[in-house]
């Protein structure tokens, strides 16, 4: 079970959606929830898609989109003086579109953590940026990292550390025609940068 402690940064502190992203995301939430640097990518470009962050909880190659995806979690940060509702729209679509299960949106003040069942994507936690370590614990039961490793994969860090976990996810897992991928052109360029493991540091984010 992850159990260190972080030294809890105000999100509501931040300035500027720079200081979301560095003090309060990478400094702070990432370490809290047992998320290592080499468990998360900054600005991912993925065809005409722009993430923030894009979260993996598990060691599966190669990477493909669908249910058993390695795929986790989406963070997205915007500026403290930046209403949160008009970007819910695209989180969601980012979500839907790359089968992502959870997806956090956050300006510092608000902080909203989103689930995807399916093509329902809800609202499932809320809080003031203030009460997130108050309510850290009940944060971690949805989005930590061994939280969803165990409840996705059936895995704990014991045997991603043994090296335990080997190439699991085949191409034949995730044909064209399958379900999971059924409304994906096959020139999709999400799908073809996910394929050729394509993350890589956009020039711009949103």
């Amino acid at each position: 079970m992850f159990n260190v402690w972080i030294m809890f940064f105000n999100p509501e502190n931040c300035r500027n959606e720079t200081e979301v992203e560095s003090k309060f995301v990478v400094q702070y939430l990432f370490p809290a929830l047992g998320y290592t640097p080499q468990s998360w990518n900054q600005e991912v470009s993925l065809g005409n898609i722009r993430l923030d962050f894009l979260v993996f909880t598990a060691q599966f190659l190669p990477i493909r989109v669908g249910q058993d995806s390695p795929l986790s979690l989406v963070v997205e940060a915007k500026s403290p003086r930046q209403n949160l509702n008009p970007h819910v729209k695209k989180l969601k679509y980012y979500l839907t579109r790359l089968s992502i299960p959870y997806g956090v949106l956050t300006n510092g003040k608000d902080f909203r953590i989103f689930e995807r069942d399916g093509a329902t994507i809800r609202l499932i936690f809320q809080c003031r940026g203030a009460d997130v370590e108050m309510r850290l614990a009940e944060i971690r039961t949805i989005i930590g990292y061994e939280e969803i490793q165990q409840r996705r994969f059936g895995l704990s860090s014991r045997s991603l550390e043994s090296g335990e976990i080997v190439q699991t996810i085949t191409v034949e897992n995730y044909a064209v025609n399958s379900p999971e991928v059924e409304n994906y052109a096959v020139d999709s360029p999400e799908i073809d940068a996910i394929e050729s493991l394509g993350l890589y540091a956009s020039e711009d984010s949103t």
